[in-house]
């Protein structure tokens, strides 16, 4: 009897080793939404806020129906789970001063994607656009530390014509 659990003990010991040996080299999982997507996002809005742009000044007023639309679809995506984003509604676009434009209002530890080389640590952070095109990830305490006043949520501009802003 004692033979038998020795044997099936050091079975289990066995496949959870090979178990641990083999798994991480497998593919990694999708890495698609999350960060990944609302980077993405974050680009498409401040490029179509940038093409907007008349006589160096931008405002979310003066898009058609259609581009309200448009961009309202990328807070209502699936890969950001039902989060949003919040957008400045207006602002001067100068290639000197980089202000932000949009701001996921949640943060993923997707990007960059952890790995057995960063030893599975995840960096959760906020995708965000600036005015000057650029888009980036910054800290939950950046993220915290930000002036939102003014900001409106990006999911209301197809269904309000005078979005709600946010209130810090």
């Amino acid at each position: 009897m004692k033979k038998k659990t020795a044997i099936m003990i050091g079975l289990v010991l066995v496949v959870g080793l090979l178990a641990g040996m083999i798994l991480p080299a497998l593919p990694p999982a999708s890495n698609c939404g999350g960060n990944s997507y609302a980077l993405n996002a974050c680009k498409h809005y401040v490029v179509t806020a940038r093409m907007a742009v008349e006589d160096g000044k931008f405002d979310v007023s003066e898009f058609g129906e259609a581009e309200k639309s448009e961009v309202a679809k990328l807070a209502k995506n699936h890969w950001i789970g039902g989060k949003d984003f919040l957008v400045r509604p207006n602002f001067a676009s100068t290639n000197t001063s980089r202000t932000v434009v949009i701001v996921c209002e949640k943060s993923f530890d997707n990007v960059p994607q952890p790995t057995l080389w960063n030893f599975y640590r995840k960096n959760p952070a906020h995708a965000i656009g600036y005015s000057d095109g650029s888009t980036g990830l910054i800290s939950p305490a950046e993220f915290a530390a930000l002036d939102l006043t003014g900001f409106v949520s990006l999911s209301n501009l197809a269904t309000n014509n005078s979005a709600e802003t946010v209130q810090p």
